[in-house]
């Protein structure tokens, strides 16, 4: 079985109508959050990240969110380097809670699914703002297509593309159909 279908076969793949944070709308949502509970595969698909990442020589890992947290700490765990995370404040990510990354520091930014790429853009503009040069960007998941590509190359364990639509263009909500709130 390959990780895709061990995703789906641990319910992380929703059917729906939902917006995603870049704003644009799919009919499918990966909820990484549910299969990431379980602390052996985690671990598991945290170090997979981690040695493919290995050749960029990060010594910090920055996630975007509390979404891609727990997997943030494994691959950072497994590369033996600090983490940091990012939390959302008014539409723009910070560092709270004390958290720092030094000027001259190589940060590695890990997401649990990436699509657009922005959220992860964000973290990465603020890593920049700090005086860091980011080396890298991996995810578990990496739903890009061809049509919105990602603006930076990324590594990634799935690859699964995402038809995704802007809301003017979207079918389902010209056929009435509400919004699931993929965080649900």
């Amino acid at each position: 079985m390959g990780l895709l279908d061990e995703l789906k076969a641990r319910g992380v793949h929703r059917r729906g109508h939902f917006q995603l944070s870049s704003g644009r709308h799919a009919d499918a949502y990966l909820q990484c959050t549910r299969a990431l509970g379980d602390t052996a595969f985690a671990r598991r698909v945290g170090r997979q990240l981690a040695d493919q990442s290995r050749g960029l020589e990060a010594d910090v890992v920055a996630t975007p969110g509390v979404s891609s947290m727990l997997l943030g700490f494994v691959v950072a765990d497994a590369l033996a380097v600090p983490l940091v995370w990012f939390e959302d404040a008014g539409g723009a990510p910070v560092l709270r809670r004390g958290q720092r990354v030094r000027a001259d520091a190589r940060v590695l930014v890990v997401e649990d699914v990436l699509t657009t790429g922005r959220t992860a853009e964000r973290a990465a503009a603020q890593v920049r703002a700090e005086g860091a040069e980011v080396v890298g960007f991996t995810a578990l998941v990496d739903r890009s297509t061809s049509e919105l590509p990602l603006p930076w190359p990324a590594s990634s364990l799935v690859q699964a593309p995402l038809v995704t639509h802007p809301p003017q263009d979207c079918q389902q909500c010209a056929d009435g159909v509400a919004l699931v709130d993929p965080s649900a």
